[in-house]
C-alpha cells in the first residue's frame, strides 16, 4: 500500500512539474472563446482543396494555353508582362502558394 502512495505521489508531482518546461504557449482554442474568425474551419479546407485547388489548376493550364496563342498580339502591343502575370502567375499563385482554406478572393 505504501508503495502505491510513493507512486501516485510521484506522478502528481512529474504532472504539476511538466508543464513548467513547455516553452511556448499553445493558441487558445477557438471552441472555448467562440472566436473562429482567426483559424480556418475544416468545411472551408475541404472545399478549397477538393474544389478551388483543381479549378485553379485548370485555370492556369487554360490561361497558359491562352498565353501561348496571343503571344504575338501581346508581343506586338508590348503588354507580355501583364499577360504573364495576369494569365499565368495568378491562377498558379492562387493555387500552389496561399495557405489551405483561405478562399478569402
Amino acid at each position: 500500500m505504501r508503495r502505491f502512495f510513493v507512486i501516485v505521489t510521484v506522478l502528481a508531482t512529474l504532472a504539476i512539474g511538466i508543464p513548467a518546461f513547455a516553452e511556448e504557449m499553445l493558441p487558445p482554442d477557438p471552441a472555448l472563446s467562440g472566436d473562429f474568425s482567426s483559424q480556418y474551419m475544416g468545411e472551408r479546407m475541404m472545399v478549397d482543396m477538393f474544389v478551388l485547388r483543381p479549378l485553379g489548376l485548370a485555370a492556369g493550364i487554360i490561361g497558359a494555353a491562352s498565353a501561348v496563342a496571343m503571344f504575338p498580339m501581346a508581343a506586338a502591343t508590348n503588354s507580355l508582362d501583364r499577360m504573364d502575370r495576369e494569365m499565368i502567375y495568378k491562377p498558379f499563385a492562387y493555387t500552389f502558394q496561399r495557405p489551405l482554406g483561405d478562399i478569402d478572393f
